[in-house]
C-alpha cells in the first residue's frame, strides 16, 4: 500500500529536525561566526509589481548564497518583488513569522 504525504509535511518534518540536530559537528560553540554569514533574500512585496526604490543602497556584486560582513548589512538588488539582500546567519524567511502567503 502507498502512503501520499503532502510536500508541505515533509518541510515541517525537516524544519523540525533541522531546529533540534546542530548544523555541523565539532567547533568550540564560540568565537568569530563571521564564516557563517551570508546573504539571504528578505520578503519583498506580497505581491510582485515591479521594482519601487525603498531607500536601501543598491547592491553591486552581492549574490544571495554567497559570504558577506558585517550582519545586517542590506542592499537592494533591484528585482521585481522589491526583495532585499541581507546578511545573517539564517534565512529571515523561514523564521517566526516568515513572509506572508
Amino acid at each position: 500500500m502507498r502512503v501520499f504525504v503532502r510536500p508541505w509535511v515533509h518541510l515541517s518534518l525537516f524544519v523540525t529536525l533541522a531546529s533540534i540536530v546542530p548544523a555541523s559537528c565539532g567547533g568550540d560553540g564560540g568565537g568569530d561566526h563571521s564564516s557563517d554569514l551570508h546573504w539571504f533574500f528578505t520578503c519583498g512585496d506580497p505581491v510582485c509589481m515591479g521594482h519601487q526604490d525603498h531607500g536601501v543602497e543598491p547592491c553591486t556584486n552581492e549574490r544571495a548564497g554567497e559570504p558577506c560582513s558585517p550582519e545586517g548589512a542590506r542592499c537592494d538588488p533591484g528585482n521585481s518583488c522589491d526583495q532585499d539582500l541581507l546578511c545573517a546567519t539564517t534565512d529571515p524567511t523561514t523564521g517566526p513569522g516568515g513572509c506572508p502567503i
